[in-house]
């Protein structure tokens, strides 16, 4: 869990809820799609949304997203979620964790 902010650590009921890190392999610098894939998802879960190529040096990339209150820094070793998780950040998180960092797809994922 990321306190990014003053005041957040005191706001239990948020724990696990937002401002969550995932680091999934730290030697990745590439994602295995097109960065293009992944900001389409983003606009078609999110519609209008400001998408941006982010990291580009060293040959790495990323993107990030900036939903409503936040943003979504991904990373192809790692994301970070710098909002409240709500049922667009959720299916958008899901979306990356099965076609971007390709971990299991079982009942609690969807991939659509």
């Amino acid at each position: 869990m990321n306190f990014p902010q003053r005041g957040k650590i005191e706001d239990f009921d948020s724990y696990g809820m937002r401002d969550l890190s995932m680091i999934i392999d730290r030697q990745k610098k590439n994602f295995p799609i097109q960065r293009s894939i992944i900001k389409d998802k983003a606009k078609e879960i999110f519609g209008y949304i400001q998408i941006d190529d982010a990291y580009m040096y060293e040959g790495k990339e990323g993107v990030r997203v900036f939903p409503d209150g936040g943003r979504i820094d991904i990373l192809p070793h790692s994301i970070h979620i710098w909002c409240k998780f709500d049922e667009k950040v959720t299916a958008y998180c899901n979306w990356l964790l099965i076609n971007v960092y390709q971990m299991g797809q079982d009942s609690s994922f969807t991939s659509s």
